[in-house]
């Protein structure tokens, strides 16, 4: 009887409030750097030439079009006797001064030495680009090799440069035995992963051939990518073990019949390479074909990529994915429409626009703060920025201010809540992250009737995690996402509470906005991790209806792909604003309608407009970047 009163009252309260209420066959090589998580690329050969050359500047200029994070090269990268303006590009261009690894090769022992053959004498190619202060940067005594790590996203990319120069043509010469030992050393180091890229590069071509069979055997197994040059043509040399390293030829660039150079995407789910070679002699960069394009997953196979296919590949998942029950499809299948009224600053994976908190005030001016966040930064505290908008018709923002973390100072942000006092009528702007190197904390600013005048210095916590009461006491570790609203003559501020290693949603009052109570036990959560959202459970937003309020409230299952960011959204209902009767037991309500990995549709807030209910939401993207959404309901 319990089930049917609460599923026909979850009809009657959608039926007043709310029922009143692919992939494109044109791919291009954006398409792939979106899916990316991020791309790096591999040149060499380039003779001393700059971007004066036109393939070594479509070269330069497809690598930053890409955002590519580093640079590698195999060599030859300087010629004697001309001029060599690379040396200067290297010093002076930012991208490629911090972020290209060179290789010493022969050209480089020509230039600065006495001849090719004079062993690592081509060295100080590595002082054009300051290798020996980078801190993730370890060079040998022969100041000539070097290993070093490049990490993103959670994936670590362990480079190693070899010398081995074309001549003499003795290989026990120039790819002498204290090489050889050190790449053993170096490989057998590194503890690898599904999350541990490994390349090893040397510029004379058929290098890894000079090993023995042992040597090779061991270099084979654990490297993902071993690159060599030297011939001035591309080449995929053919696999030796299916699940070891892929083997290419990087060809040269603006010195070859054939220019280009190697451009290489990183995926996850599975963590794999997608390999190709970029022709310099095309127009602009593209997918490209049979024998120049290839995928290789870590600790996995390699296979040629069929790119007709590659784009409709979902993620190696076998688990349940979120969905909606059937009852909630018409509601569901309304925000299909939106409009985007908030991109993240890079479309890239992991780069999010998100958290919106709207407000509109008697003039009817729409303000919003939203959270801007970056995967260049650590995980939990990657929100950079609370950026301020405004707009006059609730839907094209454009920025009117921004608190920027290092001006609180705080090392993070979440979600910000914006609301305006009903009695003075000025704004309260409320944020959240680790406060002044302790536990996460609610914080605010000070109250202004312009919000270009908030004060970051002003920050200040309102709500910060209770204290042990005893020695073995389990409370509310830390504090985040703040929903505030005005309601029954105080304010209410919904927060995650993080508890027994669990997001919880806890309730404060407050009479003023500044001084905050818990309502009830500081320890008891107001709604429990059950049915779809057993994993974690979060505030989402408040809408009155007149007679109660609409209990908006988000969270994930443990049997979800990565529940921490895979989020849906679901209903509840209160007379209170305490006691919550949820509503959407069997499923989510909403989640994204353009999911990627993630279906993730978050942080949503809730409004009257005019009679019609505005939604604005964090919502996935297919290329894992996420933006802030617009859905009108209008009620009929």
């Amino acid at each position: 009887m319990k089930n049917k009163f609460y599923n026909s009252f979850l009809l009657f309260l959608i039926s007043i409030v709310l029922i009143p209420l692919t992939f494109s066959a044109q791919t291009t090589i954006k398409d792939l750097d979106n899916l990316s998580i991020f791309s790096f690329s591999i040149m060499s050969d380039n003779k001393g030439y700059s971007i004066e050359n036109e393939h070594m500047y479509k070269c330069d200029k497809w690598i930053k079009e890409a955002g590519d994070r580093f640079i590698l090269g195999l060599g030859d990268h300087v010629k004697d006797n001309r001029a060599n303006p690379f040396l200067n590009f290297i010093k002076t261009d930012t991208l490629w001064h911090k972020h290209f690894y060179p290789n010493v090769a022969d050209g480089e022992n020509e230039y600065w030495g006495k001849e090719q053959g004079n062993w690592g004498a081509g060295a100080p190619i590595l002082d054009y680009v300051d290798l020996s202060k980078r801190k993730n940067v370890k060079i040998r005594e022969n100041k000539c090799e070097y290993y070093a790590i490049e990490k993103y996203n959670g994936i670590k990319v362990h480079i190693i440069q070899l010398h081995y120069s074309d001549t003499p043509e003795n290989p026990s010469i120039a790819f002498n035995e204290n090489t050889r030992q050190y790449l053993m050393n170096t490989l057998q180091n590194i503890d690898k992963t599904d999350n541990d890229i490994i390349i090893v590069l040397a510029h004379t071509n058929s290098w890894f051939n000079k090993l023995n069979d042992k040597r090779k055997n061991i270099l084979l197994n654990k490297a993902d990518l071993i690159l060599e040059a030297n011939t001035h043509s591309f080449k995929k040399y053919d696999e030796e073990n299916k699940n070891g390293a892929l083997i290419i030829n990087t060809g040269s660039v603006g010195n070859s019949s054939d220019n280009g150079f190697v451009q290489v995407h990183v995926l996850k789910n599975p963590t794999r390479l997608i390999v190709q070679y970029q022709r310099t002699s095309a127009p602009e960069r593209k997918l490209n074909g049979k024998g120049f394009a290839f995928e290789k997953v870590i600790n996995g196979k390699i296979s040629e990529i069929n790119w007709n296919t590659f784009f409709t590949k979902k993620i190696i998942w076998n688990g349940p994915v979120p969905h909606v029950a059937q009852q909630f499809q018409t509601i569901a299948n309304k925000f299909k429409k939106y409009d985007v009224v908030l991109k993240p600053d890079k479309d890239e994976a992991e780069y999010w626009a998100g958290a919106p908190s709207v407000v509109r005030d008697r003039n009817g001016i729409f303000w919003m703060a939203a959270r801007m966040r970056s995967p260049e930064f650590p995980r939990g505290v990657r929100g950079y920025e609370i950026r301020i908008l405004k707009s006059e018709d609730g839907i094209h923002f454009t920025k009117y201010h921004s608190i920027r973390r290092e001006d609180v100072p705080i090392s993070g942000f979440e979600r910000p809540a914006l609301i305006i006092d009903p009695i003075t009528k000025k704004f309260k702007l409320y944020a959240c992250g680790p406060w002044q190197k302790g536990p996460w904390s609610i914080i605010k600013f000070n109250d202004v009737s312009d919000l270009k005048d908030i004060a970051p210095a002003s920050a200040h916590t309102v709500i910060t995690p209770p204290g042990k009461k005893y020695a073995r006491d389990v409370s509310v570790k830390e504090y985040k996402d703040p929903v505030v609203i005005f309601a029954e003559g105080k304010y209410h501020c919904y927060v995650t509470g993080y508890i027994r290693r669990n997001e919880r949603i806890f309730h404060f009052v407050s009479g003023d906005g500044e001084k905050w109570e818990p309502v009830g036990n500081v320890n008891q959560p107001i709604m429990d991790l059950d049915n779809w959202h057993n994993f974690f459970i979060r505030p989402a937003s408040v809408l009155p209806l007149g007679i109660g309020y609409l209990f908006i409230y988000e969270g994930s299952s443990t049997q979800w792909y990565d529940p921490v960011y895979n989020i849906g959204t679901g209903f509840g209902f209160t007379f209170d604003l305490n006691n919550i009767t949820e509503l959407t037991t069997e499923s989510p309500l909403l989640i994204s309608t353009t999911p990627g990995d993630f279906y993730t549709f978050r942080y949503s807030h809730w409004m009257w407009v005019d009679g019609e209910i505005w939604i604005y939401a964090e919502v996935a993207n297919p290329n894992s970047s996420h933006e802030i959404r617009l859905t009108k309901i209008r009620l009929e």
